[in-house]
């Protein structure tokens, strides 16, 4: 049995084919003028779950990198706050050290006493040192 090629069959073939090729050069053209190269899911549908799932990644590095920024800034406050303390605590330190000497008069003693309350008083208001709302 032979079978006959008829001009109708080479015409629905010659247009099947200019059909394809004007659905691909309109996704050649959609990815020149977007700039990418998979414009919907259906085109690559494994590139375009790969692009979704790296994209998500990129979003929690994003929010990794503002809870580091966040915490370093937290330490570096916590940090400014226990120097401050640790410099009061030093000159407190001193201050003690010369009441103790027994070289002081009563007056001096007591305006070293008042300062050494002073002290105590920044030390409070540093200690209430917070960031970010949350006292450290």
């Amino acid at each position: 049995m032979t079978l006959r090629i008829t001009t109708q069959m080479v015409d629905n073939s010659t247009l099947n084919t200019i059909n394809n090729d004007l659905n691909q050069l309109d996704n050649t053209q959609a990815s020149l003028s977007t700039g990418y190269q998979i414009n919907q899911a259906s085109d690559n549908p494994y590139g375009a779950a790969l692009s979704l799932s790296l994209s998500s990644q990129i979003k929690a590095f994003g929010s990794y990198q503002q809870n580091i920024n966040q915490g370093v800034a937290w330490v570096q406050t916590a940090s400014q706050s226990l120097q401050s303390i640790q410099q009061v605590a030093q000159t407190v330190r001193t201050l003690t050290v010369e009441g103790a000497n027994s070289t002081l008069n009563a007056t001096d003693l007591a305006n070293a006493a008042q300062e050494v309350l002073q002290y105590i008083g920044q030390v409070k208001e540093t200690a209430d040192t917070q960031y970010d709302g949350s006292y450290i």
